[in-house]
């Protein structure tokens, strides 16, 4: 086996020895291995990744704030040279995700938040296409986005009623799906108008396009009805054919078969207006938000806020969302050990003792013999 060890090790050394090409290219993997190896750790190193990926993650706020306030501009002022407004977003997403990995790479801390922050980069990516491929036009024209447009005007002038703030008239214009609100404030008589931009009819798509993924990436974790039914039907229909699976065996098992599907399809149902619900909340809270800067201060301070609440209100809701709300419907860790177990053994572990015990006496006895011959 040495011999045989050993030729082929010649073997390959004369091959490598003939071909150049992947002599060269065996040594260069070599030489990268070894540089990585010496390399890692600095890479590795905590301060640098978390200064690194703060910068980053500045760049990106920076690249948002530059977005929102030159919106319907061609090109933009970024940093010291000018750019194309239309590129500021994927730059940043493609920063973020550097940001991201780099962060969470082998870290405990960072490690769980992960996932909600590449859930933020799908987010993004998601309210670029709406915006850029006019398809929230569509959305926005939509009965649904009327209906929440109708509902959130309600909400929020029963609100700000509780807070004293003076609400003179409202106004529902069907023909522009449009609430306006006239207001006496301390700066005197003006007016707010609720639209379908502000009816959480963008932040709701958005979410259930991303809770999709989310629930796929979650659904081996969460508490699923599992009944052996399906196994059931494969059997009777092996034993009898078609006909047994619709016999009464079979009636009994397709039952089950389908209580278990309603069961589970109620599960995401809760989950997904759990989400939808909380997401309408949030949107509630921002206009709200908004309502009461323009009541005090006028809309040259509440305008700005209205183009930069809503996105980051529904960046801080989805890891929410995924941290806290979907573990809810996870898998409970169960006990390792119950009291029961410990202090009353089962029929097996019995047996078992027993049989061990025997097998002591047995040899206890065998030894003893011995030395009696002996």
């Amino acid at each position: 086996m040495e011999k045989e060890n050993k030729t082929s090790e010649n073997h390959e050394k004369l091959n490598l020895g003939s071909n150049p090409d992947k002599r060269a290219e065996s040594v260069s993997r070599r030489d990268f291995k070894s540089l990585y190896s010496s390399i890692e750790p600095i890479i590795k190193n905590r301060i640098l990744r978390y200064i690194i990926s703060l910068i980053l993650i500045a760049i990106v706020v920076y690249f948002y704030i530059v977005f929102e306030g030159n919106r319907g501009e061609e090109i933009v002022r970024v940093f010291f040279f000018d750019m194309a407004s239309y590129l500021l977003v994927p730059i940043a997403l493609v920063l973020a995700f550097i940001a991201i990995l780099y962060v969470s790479w082998d870290d405990k801390i960072f490690r769980r938040f992960r996932s909600p922050g590449l859930y933020m980069i799908l987010l993004t990516g998601i309210f670029y296409i709406l915006i850029f491929s006019g398809v929230d036009e569509y959305l926005f024209q939509n009965t649904l986005a009327k209906w929440l447009t109708q509902a959130t005007a309600v909400i929020i002038i029963a609100l700000v009623k509780l807070f004293g703030m003076n609400i003179i008239d409202t106004t529902w214009s069907a023909d522009d799906a449009i609430t306006i609100i006239q207001f006496e404030g301390p700066n005197g008589l003006s007016s707010i108008g609720i639209d379908a931009r502000c009816s959480g009819i963008h932040s709701l798509t958005i979410f259930i396009a991303i809770f999709l993924l989310m629930l796929f990436e979650a659904r081996k974790r969460i508490k699923w009805s599992k009944y052996r039914t399906i196994s059931d039907l494969k059997d009777l229909k092996n034993k009898n054919g078609l006909k047994g699976a619709f016999g009464k065996k079979g009636s009994k098992a397709l039952l089950g078969v389908g209580v278990t599907f309603s069961f589970n399809f109620l599960r995401v149902v809760s989950i997904l207006l759990a989400g939808m619900i909380g997401t309408y909340l949030v949107n509630i809270l921002r206009v709200t938000i908004i309502f009461v800067i323009n009541y005090y201060n006028g809309w040259a301070v509440a305008g700005p806020i209205h183009n930069y609440l809503g996105y980051v209100f529904l960046m801080i809701w989805v890891p929410i969302f995924w941290l806290f709300i979907l573990p809810i419907f996870e898998k409970k860790k169960e006990s390792k050990m119950s009291d029961n177990s410990i202090s009353e053994p089962s029929d097996f572990n019995s047996d078992s003792t027993d049989n061990t015990v025997a097998d002591s006496n047995i040899s206890l006895e065998t030894v003893e013999s011995n030395k009696n011959k002996k």
